[in-house]
């Protein structure tokens, strides 16, 4: 664990749900590392909004940040904060995660409780790992990807950036799923996925996802 730096402080986006679950983690984890741990909501005007205006690119201020909520806002939130040169993205993972020594996580990333990440594995940067998953040694996760309580990556997969792998999904080994991606909750991925694909093994029926074509909908049983 860091030293506390001073004038540093860690701001969630977000003011709900996950972001909640992230200042819990942070507030008893992570105490010492700021002299502050805040939720703010991310908008056009966080910066006024927040009293940030006197803080944003200085030299003698830190301020570190991690995405607590899911969705098309991620991408918009983490562009706009990298244009401030004293924000910086941390990584939040709580202490009964197991994460073997070869395994590498990026930045802004969120790890919940009980879970495993084997060897070789790399976590790209603002990734939510939620609670109870596994990601199987010499995977790839790519940046942005959201991976739902209790799913079952195997080992030699890659998961493209900015996809959804839903609760207890489980993709087979040596599966490469695309980006933009959505996998409904208890789904089994045994195939490769093209990117911008949604599967389910739930329904009869096509699930709509707004400008996605029909024939990039997949429904397994």
């Amino acid at each position: 664990m860091k030293k506390e730096i001073k004038n540093s402080e860690l701001i969630i986006f977000g003011i709900n749900n996950m972001a909640i679950e992230i200042k819990e983690v942070a507030s008893v984890y992570y105490s010492k590392n700021f002299s502050n741990i805040r939720m703010v909501y991310f908008n056009d005007s966080f910066i006024k909004d927040n009293n940030l205006e006197d803080k944003i690119n200085r030299n003698d201020y830190i301020i570190y940040f991690i995405i607590g909520f899911g969705g098309s806002n991620r991408k918009e939130c983490f562009e706009t904060v990298k244009k401030y040169s004293n924000f910086i993205p941390f990584s939040i993972v709580h202490p009964s995660a197991v994460i073997l020594r070869t395994a590498t996580i990026g930045r802004g990333c969120f790890v919940q409780p009980n879970t495993t990440i084997s060897s070789n594995v790399i976590i790209g940067d603002h990734c939510i790992i939620n609670y109870n998953v596994s990601i199987g040694h010499d995977s790839i996760i790519s940046d942005n990807v959201l991976v739902q309580p209790g799913a079952r990556i195997s080992g030699n997969c890659i998961v493209g950036a900015g996809t959804l792998i839903g609760s207890n999904s489980f993709v087979y080994q040596n599966v490469k799923v695309g980006k933009g991606c959505l996998v409904d909750a208890l789904t089994y991925i045994h195939e490769d996925l093209q990117d911008n694909m949604i599967v389910s093994s739930r329904y009869d029926k096509s699930i709509s996802r707004g400008v996605l074509d029909k024939n990039k909908i997949v429904m397994w049983k």
